[in-house]
């Protein structure tokens, strides 16, 4: 480029280049992902809520036989979250299983789900918990697949909360 001096023109490339690498960079990043999204097994689960129910179906006998009472608080808004859904039935099954043994017969578990920002939460709560905490092997499984997930576990005393990023697809 005429009439600019080197150090302009090196200015310029450095520049040309840094915002190249960058873009090089977010497109690395979207491989990645989608890379992680088909290692999993990942899809589209239209409605989170509906996933939840099918563990529930599952596990009526048991928790009628335990006695114990479901509520449920589910949003009627559809909750589409990217994963792998046989994974994720998995998690709440291990999560109502943990909150029955721990509240024993005769409990009552909530779970209710919501939007919150960008993402779905998910809360388990056992009213009549023990206070002797959850199984640890369940909640380990149910944390590192939530994990593989790109959410987030929380556990207090009788509660479990799990995050998980919206599907805006």
């Amino acid at each position: 480029q005429k009439g600019k001096a080197p150090l302009d023109l090196l200015t310029d490339s450095l520049q040309i280049i840094q915002r190249e690498v960058r873009r090089i960079k977010l497109h690395n990043s979207n491989l990645l992902k989608l890379n992680h999204y088909a290692k999993f097994g990942f899809r589209l689960i239209p409605d989170l809520n509906q996933t939840i129910e099918n563990s529930l179906r599952f596990l009526r006998n048991d928790l009628e036989e335990n006695e114990i009472r479901i509520k449920k608080e589910l949003s009627p808004e559809f909750l589409p979250v990217i994963g792998n859904e046989r994974e994720l039935q998995q998690v709440f099954i291990n999560l109502i299983l943990s909150l029955q043994e721990s509240t024993g017969d005769g409990g009552e578990l909530t779970i209710s789900t919501f939007l919150k920002g960008e993402e779905v939460e998910v809360k388990f709560v056992g009213i009549g918990c023990s206070g002797k905490g959850f199984p640890l092997v369940g909640l380990a499984v149910a944390k590192e697949i939530i994990i593989q997930h790109q959410g987030s576990f929380e556990e207090e005393k009788d509660k479990l909360i799990l995050n998980l990023p919206l599907s805006r697809k």
